[in-house]
């Protein structure tokens, strides 16, 4: 198995046991979109470890959280007097 392919198991057993609010929130097709691009920036892994899987979903959930209108509505929001 390749560690692209290993990543993406690991990722897709992580949240089917532990983090399904993730998919009652986002839907499965957004949250598989997310696993899968996870996964293929990762490659060439010697092993995954428990805490690199945690890294891994709490970055898959920051990304499907994020709304770049949060990041201009900031930076409009300044004002410079």
């Amino acid at each position: 198995m390749s560690s692209t392919a290993a990543v993406h198991s690991a990722i897709c057993y992580r949240i089917a046991t532990q983090r399904l609010d993730l998919i009652d929130r986002f839907g499965i097709e957004r949250v598989m979109d997310e696993v899968s691009s996870r996964a293929r920036s990762l490659s060439d892994l010697e092993e995954i470890g428990s805490s690199d899987i945690s890294c891994w979903v709490q970055e898959i959930e920051d990304s499907l959280n994020y709304d770049p209108l949060d990041d201009f509505n900031y930076v409009g929001s300044r004002h410079h007097y």
